[in-house]
């Protein structure tokens, strides 16, 4: 609770805590803050895939098709069959799936992902692109999180597996709590004040900066 107060300290006056919540959920259900939250979480991810975790290739979003030659690849050759993130590290394929919905419905939505994504692992280890690289095809990696900030125990054993370190992993669930906060308090938050970021956006911050044209 205190996290939500940090990035929406208006919150704390509320005296209708029940539309206030119907509220939240209205805006976080809109079609264009859904897409925007997935994806700052899924560039926060890759970012630290990138610089923490030394995972190679890094795709987003890509159709498993194009990972290699998967075209004819029994149930891989669809467009719709597509994961968030991909990358390799020490011979294993990651794949990672990236969802966000309301705390009382992660459990169910955890495992609709997992059936989702249970034959994977046999298609891509079967196929010649997998077996040319000598690559072990890891299960899909849920990264499930809240709308008001829950992240369940799964996402951490998610995050585990694909190579973070136990003091990292509290630093990048931290980081995902404020990004997805960020957009599903957007109401509450006072925009004339600045709003706890976390360090991969201050880093996109600063390289925006970089990039402006000096001021002749």
């Amino acid at each position: 609770m205190e996290l939500l107060f940090t990035v929406a300290p208006s919150l704390r006056a509320v005296t209708e805590p029940s539309k206030t919540l119907d509220l939240i959920d209205q805006h976080t259900r809109r079609g264009g803050v859904e897409r925007r939250r997935h994806d700052a979480l899924l560039y926060l991810l890759h970012s630290w895939v990138a610089d923490r975790c030394g995972g190679k290739e890094i795709m987003r979003d890509m159709p498993l098709a194009h990972l290699g030659n998967l075209a004819e690849t029994k149930n891989v050759k669809k467009r719709s069959r597509r994961v968030d993130l991909s990358f390799i590290r020490d011979g294993r394929l990651k794949l990672v799936e990236i969802t966000v919905v309301r705390d009382v419905a992660l459990s169910s939505r955890i495992a609709e992902k997992v059936d989702k994504y249970s034959d994977l692992v046999e298609s891509l280890s079967n196929s010649p692109w997998a077996l040319e690289r000598g690559l072990d095809i890891d299960d899909v990696a849920v990264i499930a999180m809240g709308v008001l900030g829950t992240v369940p125990e799964c996402t951490r054993d998610s995050l585990r597996t694909l190579g973070f370190e136990t003091g990292e992993i509290e630093e990048l669930v931290k980081e995902m709590q404020l990004c997805v906060l960020r957009y599903n308090l957007g109401p509450f938050i006072d925009e004339k004040k600045p709003v706890q970021r976390g360090t991969y956006m201050r880093r996109r911050q600063q390289l925006h900066r970089q990039r402006q044209p000096a001021k002749p």
